[in-house]
């Protein structure tokens, strides 16, 4: 059991050295559950709800890539992944990508780039996880040209980096619209496990015909939810936050504590097409939201 309340990192590795090199560099920082093999690895995803991976590319018993998609399958999560490898071909490292690495650490094992890359990567996924898809039983229609997005629970946050690349490849503008509901806690804890399909699935499901085929929602965490708009301006962005409320004050939710009139406050905001720019404005955007009710805000992407 946890009982220092760790991060848990689960270490997918047959070499014993390996496994000892990791547990003496982040046992005071992880509590870290060892898997030498590929059905001890899944069986332990199946079983706890992981912070952190460390896979090494040489397990004897299975394709590491192979395994890392299947770890990703199983939690269901942006859980970052840390590759031990010492292969360094671009085709290699595309395809472990595809499977769900989030980075690479060289097989010399130098502790000051594990401390490095770790540390990146869990500032980096502090923010992502406020972007990841919060529910399975969002079920978008099928003839909803967002579905296929919706539907991809592991990669939504590398997609909305991916829609931010191509838009600055293409030399278009993005507006962002960052949406909270409105006392979405005291909601919470007054409807309880029917939140999602009383209240989160209705409101998408009233955003979802008022998106164009080029805009991108990404479902979130505790009451939020992102669009980026593909060559919109901010004004654009605007005149869609001013639809969504229109649409929502003359909607009511019906749930088991009778009938909910939703207000939500929503932040519009230009975006540059870059990873650390995309976390830093939805952070950001996210504080201005806290206090704010029923409100449309509009701030400059300088806006600390």
């Amino acid at each position: 059991m946890n009982n220092l309340k760790l991060p848990t990192l689960l270490a997918v590795t047959d070499d014993a050295a390996v496994r000892f090199w990791v547990k003496k560099q982040l046992d005071e920082e992880f509590f870290i559950v060892d898997a030498p093999k590929k059905h001890s690895a899944l069986s332990a995803a199946q079983t706890t709800s992981f912070d952190f991976i460390i896979v090494d590319s040489e397990l004897e018993d299975c394709d590491a890539l192979e395994l890392c998609r299947e770890l990703k399958q199983i939690l269901r999560t942006l859980t970052p992944i840390l590759l031990i490898t010492g292969r360094l071909k671009r085709s290699y490292l595309d395809a472990a990508k595809e499977a769900g690495v989030t980075d690479f650490l060289n097989n010399q094992l130098d502790p000051e780039e594990l401390r490095m890359r770790i540390q990146t990567i869990r500032k980096s996924h502090s923010l992502r996880e406020k972007t990841q898809d919060i529910s399975n039983a969002l079920a978008p229609k099928s003839d909803d040209p967002s579905s296929g997005t919706l539907k991809n629970r592991v990669l939504i946050h590398n997609q909305a980096i991916h829609a931010l690349k191509q838009a600055k490849k293409e030399g278009v503008p993005v507006a962002a619209l960052m949406i909270r509901i409105d006392r979405f806690d005291e909601l919470q804890n007054r409807i309880g496990n029917g939140m999602q399909q009383q209240v989160i699935k209705p409101f998408t499901d009233l955003t979802q015909p008022l998106l164009s085929s080029t805009d991108f929602l990404v479902p979130s965490s505790e009451g939020r939810l992102i669009i980026l708009m593909k060559n919109k301006t901010p004004e654009q962005g605007r005149a869609l936050a001013e639809r969504i409320k229109n649409d929502l004050s003359r909607q009511s939710f019906q749930t088991e504590e009778g009938p909910l009139h939703l207000t939500v406050s929503i932040v519009v905001s230009s975006l540059e097409a870059n990873e650390i720019e995309f976390n830093r404005m939805v952070d950001s955007s996210f504080k201005a939201l806290k206090k704010a009710q029923d409100l449309i805000i509009s701030i400059d992407k300088e806006t600390p």
